[in-house]
């Protein structure tokens, strides 16, 4: 027997353990449409892909809905109005991490038109109108449109910060003016038909107050 060979090159392997489940999930609408949802992860440490489950069952029923390496997915082909939930997994040589905290989504859709819209001249002030309307739900803010008398189209003049707000002051108008308002509501999912409209022509105070008034007894009354 001639013996034995020399060892060949040493080898190392440093054996992984499971990952965190990934962390900072979040999933939102997709900014003007009815059927997708945008979902957005942090990054797991040696994390080789990610496993994103989908149902429409809190905490049961969830299926793989996709595999990738980013961490970032739009879910689309979504039913309108519906509600689903989410959670991801991180993947590496090791095997799959733990799900992430479910996330729920519902898909909002185009809201209705505001109703009651009503428009007044501001009291004692010859170049402002004061505009109100209903609220509607699921609204993130309202649109308004104005046109004079002489215009054929209407133009944006407002929108607003939030869906709470129903009320807004025009100013700086023109005295005698005569104005047209129609109101819009705005969602993720899109904006509304505009309202119906409704208009206000602006009173002028007089220019000057009647002067040479004189008062004198009827001859012969008490």
């Amino acid at each position: 027997v001639a013996g034995e060979s020399d060892k060949s090159n040493e080898a190392s392997i440093t054996l992984q353990t499971i990952l965190s489940a990934p962390t900072r999930f979040a999933v939102a609408q997709v900014s003007g449409s009815l059927t997708k949802a945008q979902l957005v992860w942090d990054t797991v440490a040696e994390a080789r892909s990610y496993n994103v489950y989908r149902s429409t069952t809190s905490g049961s029923g969830y299926s793989l809905a996709h595999t990738g390496t980013t961490t970032t997915w739009t879910d689309s082909g979504l039913t309108t109005g519906g509600t689903y939930y989410y959670q991801v997994s991180a993947v590496s040589v090791g095997g799959e991490s733990a799900k992430s905290r479910e996330q729920r989504l519902t898909l909002q859709t185009i809201p209705t038109a505001p109703t009651n819209l009503a428009v007044a001249q501001v009291n004692g002030l010859e170049t402002e109108a004061k505009l109100d309307w209903s609220a509607v739900a699921g609204a993130r803010s309202y649109k308004v449109f104005r046109k004079d008398s002489s215009g054929s189209v209407y133009a944006e003049v407002r929108i607003t910060n939030d869906g709470t707000t129903t009320t807004w002051t025009d100013i700086r108008l023109t005295r005698g003016g005569n104005y047209h308002y129609k109101v819009s509501a705005v969602n993720v999912a899109g904006e509304s038909v505009k309202s119906g409209s409704q208009s206000v022509t602006l009173i002028k105070k007089p220019a000057n107050a009647p002067s040479g008034l004189a008062v004198n007894q009827v001859s012969g009354s008490e």
